[in-house]
């Protein structure tokens, strides 16, 4: 079952700008999900829908479909997060 997790990222790319915001990861078929915000409520809110999406929609799939499959049904998910 997919797990994910929230934490405070104050992580940079190597410039001055920092993050310094609350950060929720989900891992499922070699896809990482991502989302940002100040408001920790909203990203236990989203990797909950998340989370229940990915049971919902793919999880029926498993014994079906390859993992490649799979890979490319997350991947759809993950461009529909970022529209």
């Amino acid at each position: 079952m997919p797990k994910g997790y929230i934490y405070y990222d104050k992580s940079s790319k190597g410039g001055k700008y920092r993050h310094n915001r609350w950060c929720a990861e989900i891992y499922f078929a070699n896809v990482r999900l991502r989302k940002r915000s100040c408001d920790r409520t909203e990203l236990e809110r989203w990797l909950e829908l998340v989370s229940t999406t990915i049971r919902k929609s793919l999880i029926w799939q498993i014994d079906e479909a390859s993992s490649e499959a799979i890979r490319e049904a997350m991947l759809e998910l993950k461009h529909l997060g970022e529209k």
